[in-house]
């Protein structure tokens, strides 16, 4: 029984810690906004098994902001994240030098929200 128990608190947890992947949002208790003055972005594709949180942080840092982006044409999932003034160049080199990016480029942040 008390497995059991374990096992549903676990699952629980995962749920919460993932339910921004799987909806779009992030969850309240972890919930960081774009950094300031931000006007570039990075926009990245995680290879098969990749972390879209940690590479997040691992490209802009721990409070990374991370929005998730739609589905390309080999159905993997791409990621946005803003990234401080001054610090562009050194986090394209960070996430293009990351093993779970497929790819990354550079847009323009805010993004334009009259196409969506």
């Amino acid at each position: 029984m008390a497995a059991l128990i374990g096992l549903m608190a676990a699952l629980f947890l995962l749920s919460m810690g993932w339910s921004w992947v799987t909806t779009g949002g992030v969850m309240s208790w972890r919930n960081p906004s774009p950094p300031p003055g931000a006007t570039q972005a990075i926009v990245f594709v995680l290879r098969a098994g990749g972390d879209p949180l940690a590479t997040a942080q691992r490209i802009a840092g721990p409070d990374a902001y991370v929005r998730r982006g739609g589905q390309d044409h080999f159905g993997r999932w791409w990621f946005t994240v803003p990234v401080a003034p001054g610090t562009e160049s050194t986090a394209m080199g960070a996430a293009r030098e990351d093993p779970a990016v497929a790819e990354a480029s550079f847009v323009n942040w805010p993004p334009d929200n009259r196409r969506m």
